[in-house]
C-alpha cells in the first residue's frame, strides 16, 4: 500500500477563489509510479481569483496538473 498525504486542491478550474477539496491521494504519480513531490503552500490563479491550496513539484520532472488529479479521483474505486 503506498503512502497517502491529505492535500487541498481547487475544486474545479474556475474556482472563484473559494471552491477547493481536502483529498487524500496515494502519493505516487499514476504516469510513471514514481513519488510526488513535499506538498508545499501555493495560490492557484483561476484568471480573476486566488485560493490557497497545496501544490507539489514531481521528483520525476513530470508536470501534475490539477485537472488529472480529480480526474484520477472520479474512477478511483
Amino acid at each position: 500500500m503506498p503512502e497517502e498525504r491529505t492535500v487541498t486542491i481547487p475544486a474545479r478550474e474556475q474556482h472563484a477563489g473559494q471552491a477547493s477539496i481536502t483529498v487524500t491521494l496515494p502519493w505516487i504519480y499514476q504516469q510513471c509510479d514514481g513519488p510526488r513531490g513535499e506538498p508545499y503552500s501555493a495560490i492557484s490563479w483561476d484568471g480573476s481569483h486566488q485560493l490557497a491550496v497545496h501544490s507539489w513539484i514531481n521528483p520525476c520532472g513530470h508536470v501534475e496538473k490539477y485537472s488529472q488529479v480529480r480526474r484520477d479521483l472520479e474512477v478511483q474505486p
